[in-house]
């Protein structure tokens, strides 16, 4: 996944490609403000998948851990 970022990052005018609807070009010319928006939309979108596991496994009854966290 890190490196279809980067080639993302590198070639964003390529076929046309989207990330999530929003043209690959128009990151080219982010601004400091942008890359952290972007950051905290990727953290946010890995606490709710990570969230969405804790979830079903609640549910289930079954005994899970991550790191300390239980």
């Amino acid at each position: 996944m890190k490196k279809l970022i980067f080639l993302i990052l590198i070639f964003p005018g390529c076929a046309g490609w989207t990330i999530n609807g929003i043209p690959a070009d128009r990151f080219r010319n982010m601004e400091p403000k942008e890359y952290i928006e972007v950051a905290g939309g990727v953290g946010l979108s890995f606490l709710t998948h990570w969230a969405g596991h804790v979830a079903v496994l609640e549910i289930c009854g079954a005994d899970w851990h991550q790191d300390g966290l239980s």
